[in-house]
């Protein structure tokens, strides 16, 4: 088993894709600028054969929807779970 090293500079969490079930990758850190002394921490994930993690800009939650509603986190990892690719990824 791998152990994956991370750290967050403001972005949101990435998803870990285990089995095609969504996992929120834990953890948060501080935006880039915040201040003048950045403090990072470490998280760890043990990682299994198979997973796969997705991470993109927090712009993506902030996609306002036809009834002017931002799309949230589990929306946006079960619209992952349809693109084509998606299905091509995981079983690769």
């Amino acid at each position: 088993m791998e152990t994956l090293e991370y750290s967050y500079a403001g972005f949101l969490p990435g998803i870990l894709f285990r089995n095609n079930e969504p996992m929120v990758l834990k953890g948060t850190g501080q935006p880039l600028f915040h201040s003048f002394k950045l403090e990072l921490d470490t998280f760890h994930w043990h990682c299994e054969l198979n997973d796969k993690i997705v991470f993109f800009t927090d712009g993506l939650y902030e996609l306002l929807q036809n009834d002017s509603s931002y799309l949230g986190y589990d929306d946006v990892a079960n619209e992952i779970k349809k693109i084509k690719w998606f299905e091509f990824i995981m079983n690769h």
